[in-house]
Order: structure tokens, then sequence, then C-alpha cells
């Protein structure tokens, strides 16, 4: 009796050990980092942050607020620092602005100024210029960002002669770009000729993408 006894004591402490102390651990461990997610305001945003990243740029981050909204600081493909895979694709909003300066007799150089909506972030990919101006001028071009009217960054384009048509001399200056404006700033293209004699036009246009600030 004792010896069937012992077997269904023994026998029953393995049916109900199912879990092994790696097991409870790792569920422990599950539970913790699933309550430290939990978003429950300034906490959890800090925990996502410390978490989410761009991997090509470390100093990118993402952040969730109070309501569990995920927020980011720039486009791009986001990766989750936890096991497994997982990432947060962000659609970056398409940019493009888009104008003509005229250039009358005895002037040699103009800005055109390109805004963009508040509390957005502005990553400039690209920039061209086509420019019409009197035989045997030349032509320079400048792209920058500038905040309370100073220059921050900034990139020269270089132009291209692309023939003579009539009375003109034609010139094409594009380039790719990695230019960021901050919200508060603008982005500032400025074209200048060599000479002032005649008229000159010239075809502004740049492209990039938004995102949330």
């Amino acid at each position: 009796m004792r010896l069937t006894k012992r077997g269904k004591a023994r026998n029953h402490d393995q049916a109900g050990s199912q879990w092994s102390p790696r097991q409870v651990f790792v569920l422990i461990s599950v539970m913790v980092l699933a309550f430290a997610l939990y978003p429950v305001g300034a906490r959890a945003a800090q925990v996502v942050d410390a978490i989410i990243r761009d991997g090509t740029d470390p100093s990118l981050r993402a952040t969730v607020d109070s309501s569990g909204a995920l927020k980011v600081a720039q486009g791009g493909m986001w990766n989750v620092g936890l096991s497994g895979t997982a990432s947060v694709q962000v659609v970056p909003e398409p940019y493009q602005a888009f104008d003509s300066v005229f250039m009358g007799t005895g002037q040699t150089a103009e800005v055109v100024e390109f805004s963009f909506p508040e509390g957005k972030l502005l990553i400039l990919e690209f920039g061209s210029v086509e420019a019409r101006v009197a035989t045997g001028q030349t032509v320079e071009v400048t792209i920058s960002v500038a905040s309370s009217g100073l220059t921050e960054a900034g990139a020269s384009l270089e132009s291209e002669p692309q023939g003579t048509f009539g009375i003109n001399d034609v010139f094409s200056a594009s380039q790719p770009l990695r230019l960021y404006a901050a919200p508060g700033t603008t982005v500032r293209v400025s074209v200048v000729r060599s000479s002032g004699a005649g008229n000159g036009l010239f075809f502004i246009s740049v492209v990039g993408y938004l995102v949330n600030a």
C-alpha cells in the first residue's frame, strides 16, 4: 500500500510539474515586459522611445504618447528593438514646389523662398533650375535652408550649358540633395547671373517629402 501510495504521489508530482524553472522565469519576464510597454503616459513613451530606432541612424527615434499613438521624428523604416523582426513602416508625404523668376535688364540676382506646413519636417531630395539668359552669361544656383533669415545649411548646384537658342543661352542645374528643413525654417533658392544685360528667366523646382516633426 505504501509503495502504491508513493507511486501515486510520484505520478501526481510529475503531472503537476509541467513548468520548468526556466519556463516560469521566461513567463514572468514576458509579463514584466508587457507591463512596462503598456501605454501609461510619459513612462510608456520613454520606454518605447528607448527601444524603437532607425537601423541606419540611431539618433532618429520614435515615441508613443499617452494615448498609445506612434510618432516618429523622421521617415523611414523603424526597427523594434525586441526579439523577432517586428518593424513599423512610416509613410512620408510627398512634397514638391515650383516657381519661376524673371530678371529684367540690370538685375543679376534673385532669391525664391518655399514654405511648408507647420509641425512638419521637410527632407529635400532633389533640386533643379533651368535658366535662359543672354548669350555669354553664366549662372550660379544655391539651395539652402534658412531660419530667421540666416542660412543653416545649403548646397550649390552645378549649371551645365544646354546650347544657344535665338538670343538666349540655356543652362540646366539639377542635383540630388539631402537637406533637412525643421519647422519654422524656409527653403531658399538663389539664382545669380554674371551680367545684367538683357532679360533672364529661371524655372525652379524642389522635391522631397514631409514627416511629422
